[in-house]
């Protein structure tokens, strides 16, 4: 995370890259550190053994990349709001307070028809909720000047298809658990969130502030406000997309 959030700001120099490299090594030991205690019959911090289980290997990878998204996505959109349009606080969440709204009751929607229709639910709401960012990149890339009144259509899009797929992810990773492994695996969802939450702030944070760069005009600061908000959601769809992969690929 610090040469990711670092980086950008130093002009990416050569202790970055050996950041990333470390981190590489610091993994590959970690886990066998955790292989051995597990051959060992110890007690390992994560047993590696869950990995073995498709429904819960791939939604780890799920959950960071939905947490990715919504941590990072809305705390776009507050600057957007509130250093690009000069709203206050509370404004800028009156701009997400519809899509909110949307977001609640399709959660509600999901858990009613999940039991019915099963991963087909996750599979629409990745693929309505991609298509939001999309649609909200597109739209200020196409040439107008970005609005509160704006993009809140494109959010409470974004909205309908997440309050479907994201409230419903944890359950479906859990669902084939065996009982005696539940504590740890819904530790890993736990850790996989704040994981994936900083991840996405880091990612999608340098993406965004690489293109708010303004002048002293007022045009100039709303224009690289929509400029930085559409790359952000043409980088959140790109998370969006590598989510509804890992759905569709969940057994059913």
């Amino acid at each position: 995370m610090l040469p990711l959030i670092q980086g950008r700001q130093a002009g990416w120099p050569g202790w970055v890259w050996a950041c990333f490299a470390g981190s590489a090594i610091a993994f590959g030991l970690f886990i066998a550190i955790e292989r051995n205690l597990e051959r060992r019959g110890q007690d390992p911090l994560v047993p590696l053994t869950l990995f073995r289980q498709r429904t819960f290997s791939l939604g780890i990878i799920l959950v960071l990349t939905l947490y990715a998204l919504i941590y990072s996505y809305y705390l776009a959109l507050s600057v957007t709001m509130q250093q690009g349009l000069e709203m206050s606080a509370l404004g800028a969440g009156l701009v997400y307070t519809p899509a909110a709204t949307t977001f609640f009751v399709f959660s509600m929607v999901a858990s009613r028809i999940i039991p019915k229709y099963g991963r087909r639910v996750l599979e629409i709401g990745t693929i309505i909720m991609a298509s939001g960012y999309l649609a909200t990149g597109l739209l200020l890339v196409s040439g107008p000047r970005i609005t509160a009144l704006l993009v809140i259509p494109t959010l409470i899009l974004q909205s309908v298809g997440g309050g479907l797929v994201i409230t419903q992810a944890l359950n479906t990773v859990l669902s084939r658990v065996k009982p005696e492994s539940a504590g740890v695996a819904s530790g890993a969802l736990s850790t996989a969130q704040q994981c994936g939450g900083a991840l996405g702030v880091a990612v999608i944070g340098a993406v965004f502030f690489h293109f708010f760069h303004y002048g002293p005009a007022e045009a100039d600061r709303v224009a690289a406000a929509g400029d930085a908000f559409a790359a952000a959601s043409i980088g959140a769809f790109v998370i969006a997309v590598i989510a509804g992969i890992v759905v569709f690929l969940l057994p059913k």
